[in-house]
């Protein structure tokens, strides 16, 4: 479960850096306002490294579980998907925005991909966590689950929020309050967050001290024979 936090760790760590300027063109056949942002993003902790140290402490725990194992798939997706996106952003994402328009496809695409991937993220933390709940039912071991599902509930309810006033705010634009909301809700996704990796912090406490326990009891009886 170290490696589990650990991963998590990295995934909630992701600091960006901008490399170069935007620059105004005109692409045939587009309107007189088009503008085109040419540049990139470096990740200094990429995702896919993150997503990476999860799935080998998933492969660790999946004898106390099937449910890590079964996970698994989904990790490595996610993984794939962040070298995808790591590639895109760090040589230029070629981002062109329609000044006046509701929409350019660019965006359009960013929104559905990031919905999917927050999704697909969400399956993975609900099915890590149900897995832990797994163990402390089968192995009668205090683990603190619920707390962990509480706040998984919090981050879903206001992820999705925050998604949804985002598609506002960029269909409706120049409406205060959705962007406004967007933020909060963002906000509070990422205290959550924070909320959520202390608490993990403390599952994985007792679940070491759980295993130190069995190791101490397993030796006791070697040593008894």
């Amino acid at each position: 479960m170290n490696k589990i936090f650990a991963g998590m760790i990295f995934l909630l760590l992701s600091f960006e850096v901008n490399i170069g300027t935007p620059t105004a063109l005109l692409p045939p056949g587009a309107v007189t306002f088009d503008v085109i942002h040419s540049h990139a993003i470096l990740e200094l902790i990429p995702d896919f490294i993150g997503y990476a140290v999860i799935a080998l402490g998933l492969k660790e725990l999946s004898e106390l579980s099937d449910r890590f194992a079964r996970i698994i798939p989904a990790v490595k997706i996610m993984i794939a998907y962040s070298i995808v996106a790591y590639g895109i952003n760090l040589f230029g994402s070629g981002e062109m925005i329609i000044i006046n328009e509701a929409l350019s496809t660019p965006e359009v695409l960013r929104l559905i991909f990031g919905f999917l991937s927050m999704t697909l993220s969400m399956f993975i933390s609900y099915s890590i966590i149900m897995g832990i709940r797994e163990i402390e039912v089968r192995r009668n071991v205090y683990l603190k689950s619920g707390d962990l599902y509480s706040l998984w509930k919090f981050k879903v309810a206001f992820a999705i929020v925050g998604f949804t006033c985002m598609f506002m705010s960029v269909v409706m634009q120049g409406v205060f309050w959705i962007s406004l909301i967007s933020i909060v809700s963002l906000i509070t996704v990422a205290v959550v967050n924070i909320c959520y990796i202390f608490a993990f912090n403390t599952t994985r406490k007792l679940f070491n001290e759980y295993i130190k326990e069995q190791i101490q009891t397993e030796n006791e009886a070697q040593d008894e024979k």
